[in-house]
């Protein structure tokens, strides 16, 4: 997004029919048709949004704070601060790694016999399928990969939402093409409407992830390790899946045609096949990598630390009188898709990628909070509750109510 407007005063969009297979320089490795298309008269609406929230993030944000860790986007976090022209960037992820958070709750319930399934198989032979909460495919698509799951041999459990199909009910999951149903009865294949996906990837049975390229799922597959065969569908899935398959190669293409024969190869070949044991390879690497990055001593958890200690600045510096750079700090305490609490501070605002930011709550154990919050109350007053944080050595100097200059300089400033 902070990308768009340069790419359309370079012409680069709108994205040319005949250019759409090039890989855009300003934003490489990513090409024309990885970009989100807007055609007709949409567009011209879609850039004027952009470029007003483009505006208001180098204008008006204090901080941004992103799920991702630097081991595999430091290039980018680094182009980023140059491009926002402040050095106030978190990188805090991956967040549900470092949270110890529960089992995500979704739209609909999960399907825990599929774990009791995944027991009896062997050792990194199942390919987990699931595109996500909202896609929806055409029955056609859904035949080939019905077909070319069953002609691949390999065991897999599929995640079939009600409505996943076009054309069907709500309610209501689309019957299985006949040559499936045989290798579901017969215990090679299992499908199931919802599934603890976490748990699956995690467990020593899943050898691969068929994915539609969410951040959420492309950062719990990669801290478990499990390659990934990438279909996305709509919005950042397109560069996700392009980084997934290109800068860390820990995933294979389906390709643009989608027939049963293509996709049953695709499969054997990240599950068995010879190019798939070298993507397991970097899979595990990565992983490594993840773990590394929430650790004591880690990229990820020195940013939280950071992170906490640059608000409570800008908190102290406002509640001192330094109207002039803040006037206000607003951030929320969020927990899956619901508030928890929500601290009233002092206008400027955060800006906030992806689910944040019950980690300061459990960085500091500031247990009044979390007792206030699970009782569905809302934090008004900020000294009752941080007093002793801010008198504490956490700042240092002889004022307590004023910034020192070089520990803000070393929270913006890290050695990363």
């Amino acid at each position: 997004m902070l990308s768009y407007s340069r790419l359309c005063s370079a012409g680069y969009l709108p994205i040319k029919e005949e250019s759409r297979d090039e890989v855009l320089p300003p934003v490489e490795p990513l090409r024309g048709r990885d970009l989100i298309r807007v055609d007709g008269s949409d567009a011209e609406r879609v850039r004027e949004f952009i470029a007003r929230v483009d505006n208001a993030m180098r204008a008006a944000a204090m901080g941004v704070v992103f799920n991702t860790f630097h081991a595999i986007e430091a290039p980018v976090l680094h182009k980023i601060r140059r491009q926002l022209l402040t050095r106030a960037t978190f990188a805090i992820g991956p967040m549900h790694r470092l949270l110890g958070a529960p089992e995500e709750h979704g739209l609909h319930a999960p399907d825990r016999g599929c774990v009791a399934w995944l027991h009896a198989q062997a050792p990194r032979s199942v390919l987990y399928v699931s595109l996500g909460s909202v896609a929806r495919i055409d029955r056609e698509v859904f035949d080939e990969m019905a077909m070319g799951l069953a002609g691949s041999g390999v065991p897999f459990l599929w995640v079939i939402r009600p409505a996943f199909v076009t054309g069907t009910a709500d309610g209501d999951a689309p019957p299985l093409p006949e040559p499936l149903a045989p290798v579901v009865a017969d215990g090679k294949g299992k499908v199931v409407t919802w599934a603890p996906q976490r748990d699956v990837l995690a467990h020593p049975a899943i050898g691969g992830f068929w994915t539609h390229c969410g951040w959420n799922s492309t950062l719990e597959s990669i801290c478990e390790g499990v390659p990934m065969l990438v279909q996305p569908c709509f919005g950042d899935q397109t560069v996700n899946a392009r980084y997934v398959t290109q800068q860390w190669g820990v995933g294979l293409e389906l390709g643009e045609v989608f027939d049963r024969a293509r996709v049953a190869e695709a499969v054997r070949k990240l599950m068995v096949g010879e190019e798939g044991a070298a993507v397991r390879e970097r899979a595990r690497d990565l992983k490594a990598k993840a773990r590394q990055s929430v650790e004591d001593d880690g990229a990820s958890a020195a940013a939280i630390d950071r992170l906490v200690r640059y608000m409570f600045f800008l908190i102290r510096d406002s509640k001192a009188g330094a109207t002039s750079a803040v006037n206000s700090v607003a951030f929320g305490f969020f927990c899956s898709l619901g508030w928890v609490g929500c601290l009233k501070a002092v206008d400027k605002t955060f800006v906030c990628f992806s689910s944040l930011i019950l980690l300061i709550i459990r960085c500091y154990q500031v247990t009044s909070l979390i007792s206030a919050a699970v009782a569905g109350g809302f934090i008004t007053e900020f000294d009752d509750v941080y007093s002793d944080i801010m008198d504490s050595k956490m700042f240092p100097g002889d004022q307590p109510h004023q910034g020192d200059n070089s520990v803000r300089e070393e929270i913006l400033d890290p050695k990363e």
